[in-house]
């Protein structure tokens, strides 16, 4: 089964916003959506999603880590 974030992060981008509910779907984004500015909170993000998907415990710290680096961006409000 895969893991859910109990609840979603929603990133705002044009055309349509996207709702991330997963470590998966965030390393998705983080590796192929993500803009060049790759800074400490896109590398804690990362790492916090990879360890979520090998401890499901650690969804509140990935989802917060992600959050924060959509957040710098100023893709979040």
């Amino acid at each position: 089964m895969a893991l859910k974030w109990d609840k979603p992060v929603i990133v705002y981008r044009q055309p349509e916003n996207l709702e991330i509910q997963s470590p998966t779907e965030a390393l998705h984004f983080l590796d192929g959506i993500w803009p060049e500015k790759r800074g400490y909170l896109y590398s804690l993000a990362r790492r916090r999603c990879e360890d979520n998907l090998e401890r499901p415990e650690m969804a509140k710290a990935a989802r917060l880590a992600f959050h924060a680096a959509v957040s710098e961006l100023g893709m979040f409000h």
